[in-house]
């Protein structure tokens, strides 16, 4: 069924149930699993204001920490997990780490913004089911 499972992982309560019923379906399938933490990047003039450098290494720190949890999760699970790490837009580093690593299939966790929010910010899980090359899963 699937080979290759990329699960988008920000240490939230809903990137914690994607992975969990990524790594299970990953047991049943006998597929590989990897988690991606997108660091989203400040606008330029934002960044320039409090340093760059700075911004970046507490960003690459926070991935690291979020990413071992994952591994945690997935070890708990008997599942050996990849970690990937990745700066930008989240929508886009998931969706191009995707299609470059050949998975068949992305799980997503959903959020809980409504309404105009939504509307107005739109939602990484609705752009990633909108432009995926691949199956998506939306666990909620």
């Amino acid at each position: 069924m699937y080979r290759k499972i990329l699960v988008a992982f920000d240490g939230s309560k809903q990137s914690e149930k994607a992975l969990r019923e990524s790594c299970a379906l990953a047991k049943a399938c006998k597929a590989r699993v990897a988690a991606i933490f997108v660091a989203e990047q400040l606008p330029l003039p934002r960044a320039r204001d409090v340093g760059i450098e700075m911004v970046e290494a507490e960003l690459s720190r926070m991935g690291a920490l979020e990413l071992r949890k994952a591994s945690a999760i997935a070890g708990k699970a008997g599942v050996k997990l990849e970690q990937v790490y990745a700066a930008g837009s989240p929508a886009e580093e998931i969706l191009r780490h995707a299609e470059k690593g050949g998975f068949d299939l992305v799980a997503v966790g959903v959020r809980g913004i409504g309404g105009v929010k939504r509307l107005l910010l739109g939602s990484v899980s609705g752009d990633v089911v909108h432009r995926a090359h691949c199956a998506v899963l939306v666990v909620k």
